[in-house]
């Protein structure tokens, strides 16, 4: 199974990113995924959070890989987690997409898990394209309101071809109260909060920033 896991970012949190970076770097290295970081922007309309699903899309669009993975650039992969990305994604072959639970929306994008497959292809176009998602463009949570509003509709089955695995399992927003999440995702955090943070993750993995 060939797995890539990628995230985005521009300069203006690059000041975390790139710790990040580097952490989830580490973690592919030690499970042999493929590890693409993007700068590129593809909208001039939205905020930057759009940018993602164009990215996704252009990887799954290469072939190459049977999975697409990912993570936002606030979070990063628990290197000590007990649940391996296979295994998850073997749990769940039969879904074309995993998505992670949230404990205020139906579920978050900033954890995404993507078969590469017709379905996953017409699914993030939909989020990119619905036209009720404009009023959304500039304004929190941006392409999570898309996603949502896109599942709810159950365009293409998509509630029968994806699942939403509860919240603290795949990611978390308080790693003390679930140790053993896949992902720590310090969301709605300030930068110098998200650094400290960052920083501390990396020095228990023993990474050098």
């Amino acid at each position: 199974m060939k797995i890539a896991i990628c995230m985005w970012y521009d300069d203006k949190i690059k000041e975390y990113a790139d710790i990040s970076r580097q952490i989830n770097q580490r973690y592919c290295d030690t499970h042999g995924y493929d590890f693409i970081v993007s700068h590129e922007n593809h909208f001039f309309d939205r905020h930057p959070a759009w940018e993602r699903f164009p990215m996704i899309q252009s990887i799954l669009d290469e072939g190459i890989y049977d999975y697409v993975v990912y993570i936002d650039a606030d979070a990063c992969f628990r290197h000590s987690c007990s649940r391996s990305l296979e295994t998850i994604i073997a749990e769940n072959a039969d879904k074309h997409i995993i998505f992670t639970g949230d404990p205020e929306y139906i579920l978050c994008t900033g954890f995404l898990i993507f078969k590469n497959s017709q379905i996953s292809a017409d699914f993030i176009g939909s989020v990119i394209d619905a036209e009720y998602s404009k009023s959304m463009f500039y304004k929190h949570p941006w392409e999570q309101h898309s996603t949502i509003c896109c599942y709810q509709r159950n365009l293409f089955n998509i509630q029968a071809e994806s699942i939403i695995i509860p919240y603290g399992i795949l990611q978390s927003f308080a790693p003390e109260k679930y140790p053993d999440s896949l992902i720590i995702h310090f969301e709605r955090r300030s930068t110098e909060v998200r650094v400290k943070a960052l920083l501390a993750e990396a020095a228990a993995n023993n990474i050098i920033t």
